[in-house]
Parts: structure tokens; C-alpha cells; sequence
């Protein structure tokens, strides 16, 4: 299993993040918000947002850092085909990548479930 975060895995123009904003489903949880759409890629791909709303640079930072090596170790819970943008709210304060998973792995794990037709519980017959 590739564990890189490589530059095809990520989100770099404007229009994707445009994309995702307007046409894609938003997800909340304590301290984040996620965005995902569809692509046409056979991948995954990745865009972090943290507003100098949050912190000062150093901790904006750090809170990239974490949410990347996150997505790093986590590649299985991003459904390929999906562009994905994980924005940091106001109060996002994780101190470690452990932190960062206990909040998104459910939510991801959740909409997993969601696309998977013939798990259990799922919307989709």
C-alpha cells in the first residue's frame, strides 16, 4: 500500500475546491468540516483549508501537518474516485494525528457504509 501523499493525491487548482464547495456534500464534526464529491479519477485526491481565522501560521501549520499524515496512514477510509476537502473551524485545536482520527475516521467510515451497497444499513438497494 502506497503510504506517500503524493501530488496526483492532492487538490491543487482553484476550480476543484470550487467545485467540491458548491456542487459537493458537506459533513461536520467538532472541530472540521468535510467536503467530497465525485471525480473522474480512479483515486482519491486531498485539499486541507485551515483560515488564519484559526491560528497564527505556526499552528495552522501544524494542524496540515496532522490532517495530512492522517490521509497518509488513512488511504483506506477515502473512497477512490472522490476528491475530498477537510476545512479546520475557528476552535480546531488537535494536539496529535490520533486526535485528528478519532474525529474523522467515523464520519469517513460512515460514508463508506453509505456507498457501499450491500453493507449493512445502507440507503442503497
Amino acid at each position: 500500500m502506497d503510504r506517500g501523499f503524493t501530488r496526483r493525491e492532492r487538490l491543487l487548482k482553484r476550480g476543484d475546491y470550487v467545485r467540491l464547495f458548491t456542487r459537493g456534500r458537506k459533513y461536520h464534526t467538532a472541530s472540521f468540516m468535510l467536503f467530497h464529491a465525485g471525480n473522474t479519477l480512479s483515486h482519491a485526491r486531498l485539499g486541507i483549508t485551515v483560515s488564519g481565522k484559526v491560528a497564527a501560521a505556526v499552528r495552522r501549520n501544524r494542524i496540515k501537518r496532522l490532517v495530512r499524515e492522517f490521509f497518509r496512514l488513512s488511504k483506506h477510509l477515502f473512497l477512490p474516485g472522490y476528491d475530498y476537502s477537510i476545512v479546520a473551524k475557528r476552535h480546531c485545536r488537535p494536539e496529535s494525528t490520533a486526535v485528528v482520527a478519532a474525529e474523522l475516521t467515523p464520519l469517513l467510515e460512515r460514508l463508506g457504509r453509505d456507498r457501499d451497497p450491500w453493507s449493512k444499513g445502507s440507503n442503497k438497494a
